[in-house]
C-alpha cells in the first residue's frame, strides 16, 4: 500500500524554482525582487529559509524569512493570482512557522501594506500584532508599512496555537508540509 501524496506540497525552495517564483514576483509586487536576490538569499540555507507550495510541480506560492538567534523576519509571502483565495498563503505562513518552532524562534517580525486587509486578517489570526508603522515604506506609491509581530512562537502557548491552527487547515485543504 503506497502512502497518498497530498495535492499542495509545501517544501524548501530550490533553484528549479526560481522562473516560477520569479513570475508570482512579477504579477504579486510592485517592485519585485530580481533573481539575484534571490539568488543570495539561497545561498544562504543556515539564515535564510524560503519555500514554495506546489501542485503536480508546479509552483503556486512563495514565502521567505531570515532567523539571527531566537528571531525571525518574514520577507515574502506571494501567491500567484489565479490560486489566490485558496488558502495557500495562509499554508506558506504555516510552513514558515513551522519552520521557526524547528529552529527554537521565540519572535517574528514582518510588515505589510496598510491597505492589505487581506493579509492583516490572516497575521492577526496566527497572533500577530501590530506595533509600528513605517511611513511611507513602499516606494511606488508612498504607503505605510505596518510593522506586526509573534511573540512566543516556540513557547508552549504559542506552539500549540499553531499546531492547532495547522490541523484546522490540514482539514479544509489537502497539504503536506516537508522540510
Amino acid at each position: 500500500m503506497s502512502a497518498r501524496i497530498p495535492r499542495f506540497i509545501i517544501r524548501r525552495m530550490g533553484l528549479r524554482d526560481l522562473p516560477e517564483v520569479l513570475e508570482i514576483e512579477q504579477l504579486s509586487f510592485a517592485q519585485p525582487w530580481s533573481h539575484a536576490a534571490y539568488l543570495a538569499e539561497l545561498a544562504r540555507p543556515r539564515f535564510c529559509h524560503y519555500i514554495v507550495c506546489s501542485e503536480n510541480g508546479q509552483v503556486v506560492a512563495q514565502a521567505g524569512m531570515q532567523h539571527a538567534f531566537e528571531e525571525a523576519h518574514i520577507t515574502t509571502i506571494a501567491t500567484h493570482p489565479d490560486w489566490r483565495g485558496k488558502k495557500l498563503g495562509e499554508a506558506t505562513l504555516i510552513g514558515l512557522l513551522l519552520k521557526g518552532l524547528e529552529l527554537g524562534i521565540e519572535r517574528v517580525t514582518l510588515e505589510f501594506r496598510k491597505s492589505n486587509t487581506v493579509a492583516q486578517n490572516l497575521y492577526d489570526k496566527y497572533g500577530f500584532v501590530v506595533v509600528g508603522v513605517r511611513r511611507g515604506y513602499y516606494q511606488d506609491n508612498g504607503e505605510d508599512a505596518l510593522v506586526a509581530v509573534l511573540e512566543g512562537l516556540c513557547f508552549p502557548e504559542g506552539r500549540e496555537r499553531l499546531l492547532g491552527l495547522t490541523r484546522a487547515l490540514e482539514e479544509q485543504l489537502d497539504v503536506g508540509f516537508r522540510n
